[in-house]
């Protein structure tokens, strides 16, 4: 049986505050006895005590840890471990989602502002979602109401649990500002001239992705108009007779039509095509060149089309020796796609070889060939693609193993980076900024020199890292260095001392 302890709270002192050493010497005899419990069905009374003595500790700790998180907020500690902001920090060090570390931050902050509050919930008073809805309810037009009648919104709040609590709050809401005259808006207010377009990009469920946005009524009808006149298009050439999909699908393929000719640029007339990327070991490559050409002559590589460092969409494949070794698709810097997307995007992509050694680093880099034979330029092309005929899969990895190699390594005689080197940096940072803990993703890397060129660095593979801008700023500016480990990559702080991160990337 489980037995009930006093109330978790400590003793207050005469202006409501809680003492805080009695309060922590009440919160640690509370969990020692909760730590002594034995789960037991038979014991519904013993089970349904503890977890209302659960609950009350639970609320202590959650107001001691918000109050710890607002004074570690302030100091600026988080700083010298090279993040751009405390929830970063959080994110890295308790495993929390962004959401979850932005808004509590932003609860602790505002908290910390609020006497009762704050007091209340050291006290373990108040959870942390109560916490939460009082903090929101303070907002710029009704502070000074706020402020006002803070002390009565806690009284209220800890007699009531979250959902009643923001009924309450709503009808606070409604009364104090209807004591300043105001009201609360009947919709969205219009959109004021000159507001700048808000489109926000969120990756999905097996690379999928969600768009969200608010344009300006010139973009709208910019947006739309080329929409529209993309799909009048389609009707006329006859390609939309019986076609199955819905008017949300085709507007879906007509912003694609639109947007991918931009996408790359400098391809074989004119057509931009993504970069598929295959990664595969040394045995592996070696057994495949073998046999791929016992089984036929090698035809002669094609000329490498022009400006394929424009990488927009790319996949790997991973083919080895070890029993863990399974065939995998995945588009770089998002995740895993099923095998039917990796064959459309076949239809239309430039493919690279990325040979990769023991430790997983590329070692070679084959030139990007095409996945399909030349067509006539006078054979007509549907508006789902290209005619050209596909390689057969024979064909595809004889062509790939005999492509021309990149050149890796330039010392001295170039600065900026090649195709090649930006390909297989890709290929071993998995398409996310190499600083370890970073997701940056990588069309918003730069390539850092680990000796600056300036310094007499040279321009080699093993000399170059994909980093974003703000640890590259770090980096070169504020004092931290980047140093090769076992694991990868090691961050240390200006006084040498290494970050070091409880979780490991993915």
């Amino acid at each position: 049986m489980f037995e009930t302890r006093a109330d978790p709270t400590g003793p207050e002192d005469p202006d409501g505050e809680p003492d805080l050493a009695a309060h922590q010497c009440s919160v640690a005899a509370q969990l020692t006895a909760l730590r002594a419990v034995r789960p037991d069905p038979g014991d519904g009374p013993g089970m349904a005590a503890w977890i209302a003595s659960m609950a009350k500790a639970q609320a202590c700790l959650d107001g001691l840890r918000m109050a710890v998180t607002a004074a570690f907020d302030a100091s600026g500690e988080w700083g010298l471990d090279g993040v751009r902001s405390p929830v970063s920090w959080l994110v890295d060090r308790t495993a929390v989602s962004r959401a979850a570390a932005g808004s509590g931050l932003k609860t602790a902050r505002l908290a910390r502002s609020m006497h009762h509050v704050s007091a209340a919930a050291l006290g373990g008073r108040l959870c942390a979602e109560r916490v939460r809805w009082l903090t929101r309810a303070r907002t710029e037009e009704l502070a000074q109401r706020f402020d006002r009648d803070e002390a009565w919104l806690v009284s209220q709040a800890v007699t009531l649990d979250v959902d009643r609590l923001r009924v309450f709050l709503l009808a606070w809401r409604l009364r104090a500002l209807e004591e300043t005259g105001r009201h609360e808006p009947d919709g969205d207010a219009p959109t004021p001239p000159g507001e700048q377009d808000r489109i926000n990009l969120f990756p999905g469920v097996g690379g999928r992705g969600v768009i969200d946005g608010d344009l300006t009524p010139e973009s709208r009808a910019i947006l739309f108009l080329a929409v529209a006149a993309e799909i009048s298009s389609w009707h006329r050439d006859g390609a939309l007779v019986e076609d199955p999909r819905s008017q949300a699908e085709l507007n879906a393929d007509a912003l694609m039509a639109i947007v991918k000719p931009g996408c790359l640029g400098g391809t074989e007339h004119g057509a931009p095509r993504p970069l598929l990327i295959a990664l595969a070991d040394l045995e592996t490559i070696a057994r495949r060149a073998t046999q791929m050409a016992a089984a036929e002559p090698k035809p002669k590589p094609e000329p490498e089309p022009a400006g394929d460092h424009g990488v927009a969409t790319s996949a790997a494949e991973s083919v080895g020796t070890s029993p863990r070794s399974r065939k995998r698709c995945e588009v770089v810097g998002v995740g895993p796609i099923p095998e039917r997307s990796l064959r459309r995007l076949l239809g239309e992509a430039d493919i690279s070889l990325v040979v990769v050694g023991a430790d997983g680093h590329p070692v070679a880099v084959r030139r990007s060939i095409r996945s399909r034979r030349r067509g006539s330029r006078d054979e007509p092309k549907s508006p789902a693609g290209s005619a050209e005929p596909p390689l057969s899969p024979t064909e595809l990895i004889c062509r790939l193993v005999s492509a021309p190699l990149e050149t890796l390594d330039f010392g001295r005689s170039r600065r900026l980076a090649s195709s090649g080197q930006w390909r297989a940096l890709l290929a071993r940072s998995g398409g996310r900024c190499e600083v370890p803990g970073c997701l940056a993703p990588y069309w918003r890397c730069d390539i850092h020199h680990l000796v600056p060129w300036e310094h007499g660095g040279p321009t080699d593979l093993e000399q170059l890292v994909l980093a974003c801008p703000f640890h590259h700023h770090q980096v070169l500016h504020n004092g931290f260095t980047l140093s090769r480990a076992a694991h990868g990559w090691q961050l240390s702080r200006p006084d040498g001392t290494p970050v070091e991160l409880p979780f490991g990337s993915p």
